[in-house]
């Protein structure tokens, strides 16, 4: 399903895209970008700014609130690559570091981890808690005498290994919720 939507902007007119379409029936997702242009045709005309512009969307029409907030997520609610994406943003919240993690400070992983999973900060802060310590419970079941690098990764992946496994439960949990909000927000775009 797909619906525009073309108001009036102070710099011209800003046409909103709603789509629940994907690149194949098993890859379909929500989501929601704008065009904003000189004039309300948007046939050869200066484009001013284009995008994922959900500031200005929410400033025309506050009502699609909806669909920003799971932009890009499955049509079940999921939001994309919720595990991995998710994880990722915790570990950085928890300033552990990992191979390839993330560059950005706690406060913004922290943030991003908020953002991703739609939650609030003080279920964020359970959340980190919980995760966190079945790292360092992960990490404490390999005891080893000698102190190599070899070791203390096998520490790490297995602190590691037990968190992902909690943080995955947790995801799971989250499922009826984010499946709420879709059906919410697809009946929201049935009526626009």
């Amino acid at each position: 399903m797909k619906k525009q939507i073309t108001k009036k902007h102070p710099e011209g007119f800003i046409r909103i895209n709603i789509s629940t379409d994907g690149t194949s029936e098993k890859n379909k997702y929500f989501s929601i970008t704008a065009d904003l242009c000189e004039d309300s045709t948007f046939r050869n005309s200066k484009i001013h700014a284009c995008g994922c512009m959900h500031d200005e969307i929410l400033a025309i029409m506050p009502k699609l609130k909806p669909f920003v907030d799971i932009h890009l997520s499955t049509l079940d609610g999921s939001p994309m690559h919720s595990v991995e994406n998710g994880f990722y943003w915790l570990f950085g919240a928890a300033s552990i570091q990992m191979p390839y993690g993330p560059t950005q400070s706690a406060e913004t992983c922290f943030s991003y981890l908020l953002n991703h999973l739609r939650i609030s900060e003080q279920e964020g802060n359970e959340i980190l808690g919980k995760v966190v310590n079945a790292y360092i419970d992960g990490k404490a079941e390999l005891v080893f005498e000698e102190l190599t690098r070899e070791n203390l990764t096998k520490q790490r992946d297995q602190g590691v290994f037990k968190a992902k496994n909690l943080f995955s439960k947790i995801v799971d949990e989250q499922k009826p919720r984010w499946e709420k909000e879709a059906k919410e927000a697809i009946a929201l775009l049935e009526t626009l």
